[in-house]
This record gives C-alpha cells, sequence and structure tokens, in this order.
C-alpha cells in the first residue's frame, strides 16, 4: 500500500492506493503458471487534505459497534484447567 498526494490548484489532496492480482475465473487456484488468467485491480481511497488526516488522527474516536465471542473465554479456562491439573499430577 501506498500513500501519495495530487496536487490541484492550491490544494494538496491524499490518497492510499493498493493494487492486488485477482483471478478472472473465480473457481481458478493457484499462483503457478497455467493456473488461469488474473488481472491487476487498483484500489484508491480518498483520505482528504492535509488537515483532514491529522485532525482524523488525533481525534480519539471510540469504535462504532464492538463484538467479542465468548467461547473464546471457555477455551482459555479449559486450557488453564489442563495444565494446572497437569501440574499437580506431577508433583
Amino acid at each position: 500500500m501506498q500513500i501519495y498526494s495530487r496536487k490541484l490548484g492550491d490544494h494538496v489532496y491524499y490518497y492510499a492506493q493498493r493494487s492486488f492480482r485477482e483471478k478472472i475465473d473465480p473457481a481458478a487456484q493457484g499462483k503457478t503458471k497455467g493456473s488461469g488468467k488474473s488481472r491487476v485491480r487498483t484500489e484508491i481511497v480518498y483520505l482528504g487534505t492535509a488537515e483532514h488526516v491529522v485532525e482524523a488522527l488525533t481525534t480519539g474516536r471510540k469504535p462504532l459497534e464492538v463484538r467479542h465471542r465468548a467461547f473464546g473465554f471457555v477455551a482459555a479456562v479449559y486450557q488453564t484447567a489442563v495444565e494446572i491439573a497437569r501440574i499437580v499430577h506431577t508433583m
């Protein structure tokens, strides 16, 4: 990914650009020769002026929504119990 600027008139605007390869046939897989045709795709995201970028970096915004998964807690507790049982068993 690269960040670059464009000057239009007296103003400088910033963009983020990412280039990647994408298979033309979605069923084709692999990266070797003969694995299907691909094309180069480019995503460009407008970041704004320098003032806008600095403002976005300095203001601490909270996330709009936070998701968590409870099964990770259960797995951590189980792993801790297994480790404690192993330590107690070896004593």
